[in-house]
């Protein structure tokens, strides 16, 4: 559970900072990048924007979920599957 910074270990009670316990690994940046990198080749047209918004909106139509819950490699499945439908290139 995380609460204001500290993370509560439910199974001995310890209390620990959340870099140790809840950080997610900053590694993964580099390799979504290159992935979203990719997914946006396929409408290089499009501006930044444009490609989030259309995503994310089909995300969302799809899904019936708010995309600022959604693990990384969640998103970028569905970035992916995405250009694999015909008509949204």
């Amino acid at each position: 559970m995380r609460i204001r910074g500290i993370a509560f270990c439910a199974v001995a009670g310890a209390v620990h900072s959340i870099y140790e316990v809840c950080m997610r690994d900053p590694k993964r940046i580099y390799q979504f990048c290159a992935d979203l990198s990719e997914v946006w080749s396929n409408v290089p047209d499009w501006r930044f924007g444009q490609l989030v918004m259309n995503l994310l909106g089909d995300y969302i139509r799809n899904t019936k979920r708010d995309p600022f819950y959604a693990e990384d490699d969640e998103l970028m499945l569905f970035f992916q599957d995405y250009f694999k439908k015909e008509g949204n290139t």
